[in-house]
């Protein structure tokens, strides 16, 4: 025994626990000495063997059905329609977008790699749809396995979102959609829209998937359909320019859906459904009786029951009843409501609302998921709100709405006359009313000759970070008008006037000035008329009929005496001239431009030598504080507060003058009214019994040297964002020039900048002189050394 104690090896210490070593010697010592080491029991070691095999065994098992699983993949691929077809790779450039993929808005990209690899899988079994893999389009939105969502979440819930919406929102099989071959998804056209509105929702701020929804068109022609024929197919569209169609499942510009579809329905039918097959023609003006029904009802129910159905619908005060929830959206906390006794087509997304939160906790106790903190606020919320019962609610809005109804159409009547003579539409004024003299001081000329016209803009445009600011603001202050409805508050009871049914009006507005009152029905339908006005079949080269862009030949106007001494327009001055009457309160145009940060924009002006009459940025005040017009509104530093650049994308507005004379010479010459002229002009009234001016309002005008201002601007908040309106504050007579009020701050910052590139041009100008002379005397040195090397070989 000492022997074999004296024979151990030595222990190697790990942490708390020994462990004898190791060494050549070991298994013979292991066998004469087992009895003396540390060996665990017999019962242990079973206890381990056994544990051991049961991993082993559930591993095989693991195997076995993976392989079985696998086995199974492969025998379906066998009948897939895509086996056996060989894909196509296409290559695509990336489509010029300077708004995403552009710094400071030059011609520099970001991204350098603008090639974008496709595999097309084409097919006749499926609706001869071409289908691509949708690791190519992941690809092609930058996604990776360090992406925030994944794209394995992303494909997950997707294909989940297309499985849960079969037959509910969408009218197709998965496999029109999104089918699934060797393990990997691809998508066809119908798929590809609906991915593309699906991931936006999601990844918002992805500005290759911005990129791809904007020109969403022109990638369907270049993957899937080379016939697509949209107009301007290159035209970058916002998600909210086109519509999904139930039916085929495709996404279609506005022009090629018919919203009047005389159904009771209301569901936009597409014209260039593939299922629908429905013309312009085929749908009648109106409906007198109960006939006729979209092809959409008809597939949905009888035509006994669509009758029944429309003529409760007509001898209801109600409004459409929801039947139950059919998806929630998190991005915005709206529901996709079915109607009771409508198609799934006439599904559409809702806020929540309290005439339908009993069917959304139905909704979210259904649901395997639990509901969001987001949507549990908004239900307490309402719940809180909600002081009466959702079907008193109901009864007393609709009851509301047609009392306000009945008032407004009776003082419609009474004031007809006087709406009509203080407002004359556009349409009305006759084109020979007043003749057009020929004239010696501007030539008529075209926006797009004298500008880029891949740059001109109708209404504002959007950096990255304002338009997800703009959203905002707009969601939270719809968000409160329906609050305000629901109780039945003073402006609730004003939005209630405006509302369509139970919708909220599209366009909300408040005046920030207070002499153009938009809370006025003339003025207020003045500014609606413009903000709807289609853009895309606007024909007319700027934005009123009654004017056109001018490029000035008169010498003594004081736009072309600038502009030629300083160098502005390279030489050439241009204005904005009537050529018909323009009636006082006409909104002329949109001051135009993109709205940034203003220490974003200053930025631009660091160059002196750009054109100097472009750089003008126009302060956006944002709230209604009239004894604070400087407050900070949109930041805690005077550097957030947003401005309207102009610098490159721009409309007519930019070429407006002003009314001042001397500006460049006389520093006096921009000095604001004095309080003296404003006593003068309250103490005359030469108001008529309608409350207008018989001189226009003169006292209110601006004069200088026979030039008077006659447009002013005027911010305005549409759904509580700022938007600024050009307005003919008196009336224009034809070949008369629109003159504006820049304001003092920018006539002092403008000599600033024209004394800089003075200073700047004397310095280059000096610079240049003594590099002439320099080398004037290198060129006399150079003569002179070989006048002497000349005479020196004549010597020699």
């Amino acid at each position: 025994m000492e022997n074999n104690v004296t024979d151990r090896k030595p222990l190697k210490t790990i942490g708390n626990r020994k462990r004898q070593r190791s060494s050549p010697n070991a298994a013979n010592n292991d066998n004469n000495n087992e009895s003396m080491q540390n060996i665990e029991p017999p019962h242990k070691r079973q206890k381990i063997s056994s544990k051991r095999s049961s991993k082993s065994k559930s591993r095989r098992s693991a195997k076995s059905r993976n392989s079985e699983s696998k086995d199974e993949e492969t025998e379906m691929d066998k009948d897939h329609f895509l086996n056996g077809i060989i894909s196509t790779p296409v290559t695509i450039n990336r489509i010029y977008d300077p708004v995403r993929f552009d710094d400071d808005e030059d011609d520099d990209y970001e991204d350098k790699s603008r090639k974008l690899k496709f595999n097309i899988f084409s097919t006749n079994k499926i609706n001869n749809n071409n289908y691509v893999p949708l690791a190519d389009f992941f690809r092609a939105f930058k996604y990776s396995s360090s992406s925030v969502p994944k794209p394995k979440e992303i494909r997950k819930s997707f294909i989940k979102h297309i499985k849960n919406n079969i037959n509910q929102q969408y009218e197709l099989s998965q496999d029109e959609l999104i089918t699934i071959f060797g393990g990997k998804p691809y998508v066809s056209e119908a798929g590809f829209s609906v991915l593309i509105r699906y991931i936006q929702t999601m990844d918002a701020n992805n500005k290759y998937l911005q990129h791809f929804t904007y020109f969403r068109y022109y990638y369907r022609k270049q993957i899937f359909t080379k016939s697509l024929s949209i107009p301007r197919i290159k035209q970058p569209r916002h998600i909210d320019e086109g519509q999904l169609c139930p039916a085929c499942c495709v996404d279609d510009i506005d022009a090629n859906y018919c919203f009047d579809n005389p159904c009771d329905c209301e569901v936009a039918l597409h014209l260039n459904c593939t299922k629908l097959k429905l013309t312009q023609e085929c749908i009648p003006v109106n409906v007198d009786d109960n006939d006729w029904f979209c092809p959409f009802c008809i597939n949905y129910a009888s035509l006994d029951t669509l009758a029944e159905r429309r003529k409760q619908q007509q001898e209801s005060d109600w409004g459409y009843e929801v039947e139950t929830i059919v998806d929630y959206r998190y991005s915005d906390n709206n529901y996709l409501v079915k109607w009771k006794a409508y198609p799934n087509a006439a599904n559409c997304w809702q806020s929540l609302s309290s005439s339908f939160v009993e069917a959304v906790e139905q909704f979210w106790k259904d649901r395997e998921s639990g509901i969001p903190d987001k949507a549990q606020r908004a239900i307490d919320e309402i719940k809180v709100n909600a002081d009466i019962t959702i079907t008193e609610t109901m009864k007393d809005i609709s009851l509301e709405i047609e009392k306000k109804n009945k008032n407004k159409q009776e003082n419609e009547d009474e004031d007809e006359d006087d709406v009509e003579m203080k407002v004359a539409p556009e349409s009305e004024v006759e084109p020979e009313a007043e003749a057009v003299t020929e004239n010696k001081t501007f030539i008529p000329t075209q926006l797009q000759c004298i500008m880029n016209p891949e740059h001109i803009i109708r209404r504002q445009k959007y950096t990255q970070e304002t338009f997800k600011r703009r959203k905002e603001v707009i969601a939270k202050y719809k968000k409160k008008l329906q609050q305000e409805v629901m109780k039945k508050t003073k402006l609730g009871q004003e939005i209630m006037y405006e509302m369509d049914g139970d919708k909220l009006p599209k366009y909300h507005l408040r005046s920030i000035n207070e002499d153009w009152d938009c809370g006025l029905p003339r003025i207020r339908d003045i500014i609606k008329t413009f903000l709807s006005r289609n853009w895309n079949e606007w024909d007319h080269n700027v934005s009123q009929k009654s004017f056109v862009i001018g490029d000035i030949i008169d010498p003594e106007n004081p736009a072309k005496k600038y502009g030629s001494d300083q160098g502005v327009h390279q030489h050439k001055a241009y204005g904005l001239f009537a050529i018909k009457p323009i009636p006082k309160d006409t909104l002329l145009f949109e001051y135009a431009g993109c709205v940034k940060p203003i220490g974003a924009a200053s930025k631009k002006l660091d160059h002196l030598e750009t054109e100097l009459d472009q750089t003008t940025l126009f302060d956006l005040i944002g709230h209604l504080d009239p004894n604070n017009r400087n407050k900070l509104h949109w930041g805690n530093k005077p550097n957030e507060q947003l401005v309207i650049d102009p610098s490159k994308w721009h409309n007519e507005g930019v070429y407006m003058n002003d009314f001042r004379t001397n500006v460049m010479t006389d520093p006096d010459d921009d000095v604001e009214k004095t309080e003296n002229d404003g006593d003068d002009a309250d103490d005359t009234d030469d108001t008529d019994n309608n409350g207008n001016n018989d001189n226009n309002d003169k006292s209110d005008i601006d004069i200088h040297d026979g030039r008077k201002q006659n447009v002013k601007f005027y911010e305005v908040l549409v759904n509580n964002w700022p938007r600024v309106f050009a307005v003919a504050i008196c009336d224009i007579k034809p070949n008369e020039e629109l003159l504006g009020d820049y304001g003092s701050d920018f006539w002092a910052n403008f000599r600033l900048m024209m004394r800089r590139q003075i200073q700047l041009s004397e310095i280059k100008a000096s610079l240049n002189n003594e590099w002439k002379i320099k080398y004037e005397a290198v060129q006399n040195e150079l003569k002179q050394s070989q006048n002497e090397i000349k005479q020196l070989r004549n010597e020699i």
